[in-house]
Parts: structure tokens; sequence; C-alpha cells
């Protein structure tokens, strides 16, 4: 698979710091300059996007078909408006459009930043003249760029792994099996090696108390990693929002001191709020 990484920077301390973008391909090394970065789309735009896919789609009926047709109208000058923020520049554009004739049946764009002005994007959008990418074989993740170096810290077997899947009671019925589903497939060739255990209930207090803790005391063993799927979402400030069951919590998601165990959060839900 070909992938391309668009590289955000930005103070993450100072709000509404300047932000930078790069491009880089990875199979040829090639890259951009970084040049100064504005987001095409403004609070209204992305507070219409997430009543269409997260109101208006649980229940498409009577009056609100107008607005949803006037929303449906606009979605491929956003993804067009997205790829022009980022392919301003004559190096962009040419790197970009040799990404795309480059052969491969499958192309990933990622999004490697930490700014929530960033991530909160529709980026699935991604369009040029021709309409959505997506049809065309391209997919898009975000990928929260490091910012500091981390400590690889040794484990013995077996593997345990807390999966903790929570939703406010607002967000709807999202499935709660899809995630947990694929991370029991892949632990299931490690047989013995592997442990899996499930937080209930999916509260932050009860997260809280599945920390060991580090004194003679404690029987409970260390997690060797924490798979946090919950709803999220990004304010203005760098902080995002993680919501429990019945609780919100205010956390980075690069970093949970809750949790001993390096912790991979999965936003469901609330992409763009």
């Amino acid at each position: 698979m070909l992938e391309l990484s668009i590289r955000f920077e930005s103070n993450e301390k100072q709000e509404d710091a300047p932000i930078t973008v790069s491009l880089f391909r990875l199979d040829t090394g090639t890259s951009t300059k970084q040049t100064e970065y504005q987001p095409p789309l403004d609070d209204a735009v992305l507070a219409d996007m997430r009543w269409y896919l997260e109101t208006f789609s649980v229940w498409p009926t009577g009056p609100d078909y107008l607005r949803a047709e006037n929303i449906e109208a606009k979605l491929e000058d956003w993804g067009r408006s997205l790829l022009e923020s980022v392919t301003r520049e004559r190096e962009a554009t040419q790197l970009w459009q040799q990404f795309l004739d480059a052969d491969g049946e499958s192309k990933l764009v990622t999004i490697d930043a930490t700014d929530p002005r960033v991530l909160r994007l529709p980026w699935e959008l991604l369009a040029d003249e021709s309409g959505h990418l997506f049809p065309r074989g391209l997919s898009v993740r975000r990928r929260l760029r490091k910012t500091t170096a981390q400590h690889t810290k040794p484990f013995s077997l077996p593997v345990r792994v807390l999966m903790v899947i929570s939703r406010p009671e607002e967000a709807g019925f999202i499935d709660p099996r899809a995630d947990a589903l694929a991370l029991l497939e892949a632990l299931d060739g490690l047989g013995n090696a592997a442990e899996v255990e499930f937080l209930y209930p999916p509260t932050l207090a009860a997260l809280t108390k599945s920390r060991p803790r580090r004194d003679a005391t404690s029987t409970l063993r260390p997690f060797t990693w924490c798979i946090l799927t919950a709803t999220a979402c990004t304010t203005p400030a760098s902080d995002s929002a993680i919501c429990f069951l019945k609780m919100t919590r205010t956390m980075k998601f690069a970093s949970m001191p809750i949790v001993s165990a390096p912790c991979f959060p999965i936003a469901k839900c609330r992409s763009w709020c």
C-alpha cells in the first residue's frame, strides 16, 4: 500500500497558534517544505456535517430532507476545499498528483497531527475535480503525531489487555462488538499467552480502580495495554473530551495518567464537534 503523510505542526500550548503543513511520500522519501495552513471549514459547516451524519442519518424523515439535500450538494465542494488547503503550493500539488498517478491498487493518506483544529476536519471527503477520492481506492486515517519520545517498556507473558467500551447515554446505539471482535481475533493466535478483560461498568471510576497499586499489598498484575473505545470530541483548546458512561473526563489523547499501561484511544461518533 502506498502512503502519503500530510503533516501538521503547531504549538499545542497556544490555542490559536499558527499551523503549518507539509507532505511526505513514504515510498520515495519525497517531501515538501512547511507552509502556513488555514482550516477551510468553519464551525457552521462542521455543525451541519455532524447533524447530517449523526442525527439525520438515524431518522431521515420529514422536513429535514431539504436541509439534508443542501448539505449533500456541498459535500464535494467541501472535499475539494480540504484538498486545496494542503496543495496550495506548486510543490505540494506536484507531489500529490504523483502519488495519485503512481501504480498501486490501494493508497493511504495519513493525517499526522495533534491539533484539534486539524483532526476534527472531515478528511474522508477529500475530492478533486473528478469527485470524491474514496471510491478510487484511497483511504484516510488520522494519526496523533508524537511530540515526546516514548520509552518501550519490557513485559512478560501472558499479555494482559484491558478493553474499555464506553458510550454516553445520548450517543445512541453504536455496536460495541465491532472493536472487541477485531481485538479478540487478533489475539486468538496467542492462545493462553493472552488475556483480555472487559471493564464493567465502563466508568472513569472503575477505570481508576483497575490500576494496580504500587505497593506490596497489591494482587493485581499490571495490564500490558489498555484499549479505550469511546465517544470523543475535540474542543477549541488542545484537550480532547473522552466521554464515559454518565460522566465526562477531559484529558489529552496522548497521555492517560490514570492508566499505567500504554493506552490506545479509538474515538467513536462526534467526529466533528
